[in-house]
Order: structure tokens, then C-alpha cells, then sequence
């Protein structure tokens, strides 16, 4: 089974009026993270930006969208034969329809050719491993899970990268390593 493990970070929460600003994705061994500027016309979140760490004056120099979608595609082209119906990897992340929503709006109308449906949702596999111990939890965001599960807090989070691969250490303890 293929998996492709995917984090955005965002400027909001809205797909349709915000935009993808870092991917990180783990196929298989590979890792890719990459920047990118907003779409044209996307609303930009000041919140967004600050959770983020960054301005308005460095998203001017990362690749444009259209760019960066075709980098993102190539590496999807790379692991799937988008003609092939049964060739297809499992969108696997972090409350995964959040994600889910801004992939389907970079990839378009072929979302479907390259994706398993339905999307595997990590935080649904930390609960049911946590389900004894989430009440004594403050809340249920992927740095608590991470630093419950795991036993160590998670460094750099709210990078794309950092936060797949925290993602992807949930999912092989939640599976026992047996599905990834």
C-alpha cells in the first residue's frame, strides 16, 4: 500500500479563499518540502502568518502557486500512473479533511486519479489509541497527541515538514508499523 503523507500550512482555513504556503510530503522514504506563494486573490490571515512565522515580504520571494503545483505534480506523476485505476496512494495526514480540502484545490479536477478515498485521518487513529486518556487531555492538536504518543514534545511545529513526519511517527506507533 502506498501512502502519501501530506501537511499544508495555510494563510486560513477556508480552501476555496485561502491558499497552500507549504507542503511537506513523505512517500514511501522520500521527503519534499517546498514553499509557495499564495494563489492570486487568496485572503491572507494575519493569525495565519504569525502561527507560521513569517510576513508578508517572505512569501514575495518563494516560487509562485503555479510553480510550486508543478512541482507538487511532478512528484505525484512520479509515484502514480494517474491512467491507471488500481495505481493510487492513500492521502494520509492530521485531520485530514483539513488538508484534504487545500490538495483537491492545488491538484484539480484529477484529485481522484491519484488518491484512495477516503483519506486516512491520523487524528482518528491517535484517538482510538488515546481514547483511555483523552479526557485528561488539554486539547487534541498534532503537537499534544505527538508529545503524548511519542513521549517527547514536537520541535518546529507548524513547518510542513516537521509536522508530516510527527505525523507519520503517530500513524507507525498507532498501526504498529504494519500499514505504512
Amino acid at each position: 500500500m502506498k501512502h502519501c503523507f501530506i501537511d499544508v500550512e495555510t494563510t486560513g482555513l477556508i480552501p476555496s479563499k485561502h491558499s497552500i504556503i507549504q507542503i511537506g510530503i513523505i512517500i514511501g522514504d522520500k521527503e519534499h518540502s517546498f514553499c509557495m506563494q499564495p494563489f492570486d486573490g487568496a485572503q491572507i490571515e494575519e493569525q495565519a502568518l504569525i502561527v507560521n512565522g513569517i510576513t508578508m515580504e517572505t512569501l514575495k520571494d518563494w516560487p509562485t502557486y503555479e510553480n510550486a503545483r508543478r512541482r507538487f505534480m511532478s512528484i505525484l506523476d512520479a509515484n502514480v500512473d494517474k491512467f491507471d485505476k488500481y495505481d493510487k496512494m492513500f492521502f494520509t495526514a492530521y485531520n485530514a479533511p483539513f488538508d484534504e480540502g487545500f490538495v483537491r484545490k492545488l491538484v484539480g479536477t484529477y484529485f481522484g486519479s491519484y488518491f484512495w478515498w477516503p483519506a486516512i485521518d491520523v487524528a482518528v487513529l491517535a484517538a482510538m489509541h488515546l481514547k483511555k486518556q483523552r479526557r485528561t487531555m488539554r486539547d487534541f492538536k498534532l503537537t499534544t497527541v505527538y508529545e503524548k504518543i511519542v513521549e517527547k514534545p514536537l520541535e518546529h511545529a507548524h513547518d510542513a515538514l516537521a509536522d508530516i513526519r510527527a505525523t507519520k511517527e503517530i500513524f507507525d506507533i498507532c498501526t504498529g508499523g504494519k500499514d505504512a
